[in-house]
């Protein structure tokens, strides 16, 4: 067995895999060239010393892309953020979202949202929807905070229900 392969064979702790399957090889204690590395048949990582990551060698497997939302659950989620923005920020009563929120979190938000409005109303900026096998879509919205001058983040997980859409999480930033 030549230096390189038995430098490149995993040790205790380390994951196990055939050449080729995008094995990550920690390299502390041990150096290896990237030439190496990719003569043995894997795909490191190298730090090099520093926080940023530079690949050694190219990734061969890549994830499929995503199939895009469709416009119906993008609009749906549109609408959605808008009115969660105006809740949190007591332009609108919160019970005008049962329609459209789980029991627990319509709870949560009836506890929490505040009851008079507070300063300029938000701007929904961006809504990017990613929708996940078995009925799910996690939605990620910016908004402006113009009084403040700055950025909110909303964080949703939208589940189909009955040919709707129902919030099921709800995370604010």
């Amino acid at each position: 067995m030549s230096s390189i392969a038995a430098a490149a064979q995993p040790h205790d702790g380390e994951p196990a895999g055939e050449p080729g399957e995008g094995v990550v090889i920690p390299l502390a204690g041990r150096r290896l060239s990237a030439a190496a590395v990719a003569s043995a048949g894997y795909h490191a990582l190298d730090t090099d010393g520093s926080l940023a990551l530079k690949a050694v060698a190219p990734i061969i497997k890549t994830l499929p892309a995503p199939a895009p939302p469709s416009t119906d659950t993008t609009r749906t989620a549109t609408i959605i953020a808008r009115a969660l923005l105006e809740v949190l920020s007591g332009w609108r009563p919160p019970s005008q979202l049962m329609r459209w929120t789980s029991f627990s979190l319509q709870q949560d938000l009836e506890r929490r949202a505040p009851r008079r409005p507070s300063g300029i109303r938000l701007q929904l900026v961006k809504v990017r929807v990613n929708e996940q096998p078995g009925g799910a879509a996690e939605v990620c919205a910016l908004a402006r905070d113009p009084g403040k001058g700055r950025v909110r983040v909303l964080a949703l997980r939208m589940e189909r229900r009955a040919d709707s859409w129902v919030v099921t999480r709800l995370q604010a930033g």
